[in-house]
């Protein structure tokens, strides 16, 4: 039986409970490395940035104004979209996906608009978490964020287009969609 004497603090109790959420929320235990972790926590958001525009959009206002929220899927048509060893991959614009109607059958890597508008450049960019030194975190971006071809997500970024039209976003937050 406790007494006063042997009983836990209100501020023992915290502090244990504290530390039981951080370990969940962390994934302790989950076999993922604590660096992994680290960069993780670092750029996932469980929360969607606002104001997400279209690729297109996005571009058209690039001088003016660089930082950048984009709606994308994870797809580089018939290429792979991830680069190994890398936290990188190729994103095409899904900001459009509504015109599907939120169809939960709608298969994006077989349908003929969705293919099509994936082929032209100005539908994508490529998307790279840096480190403080400006270089791609060396992790790959399938480990880092457990993500997988087709997945929609939510970057928040700044982003430019080279000499040959291709969009690269220096992300800063990313959000993946359920």
């Amino acid at each position: 039986m406790f007494t006063q004497t042997n009983m836990p603090s209100g501020r023992a109790l915290l502090a244990a409970s504290s530390v039981a959420v951080l370990l969940g929320l962390t994934g302790c235990g989950s076999g993922v490395d604590s660096a992994v972790l680290a960069k993780r926590t670092q750029y996932l958001r469980t929360e969607e940035p606002a104001g997400a525009t279209s690729f297109a959009d996005a571009r058209q206002t690039l001088d003016e104004k660089p930082s950048v929220v984009l709606v994308g899927r994870i797809s580089a048509g018939d290429q792979e979209p991830f680069v190994q060893g890398q936290a990188a991959f190729t994103l095409t614009d899904a900001f459009g996906d509504a015109a599907h109607g939120g169809d939960g059958g709608h298969d994006p890597a077989n349908c003929p608009f969705c293919k099509r508008r994936a082929s032209q450049p100005e539908s994508k960019a490529i998307v790279q978490f840096l480190d403080e030194q400006g270089k791609v975190v060396p992790i790959d971006a399938r480990e880092l964020f457990d993500l997988k071809p087709n997945q929609v997500v939510v970057i928040e970024g700044e982003a430019t287009v080279d000499p040959l039209n291709v969009m690269f976003v220096a992300a800063k937050a990313m959000h993946v969609r359920p």
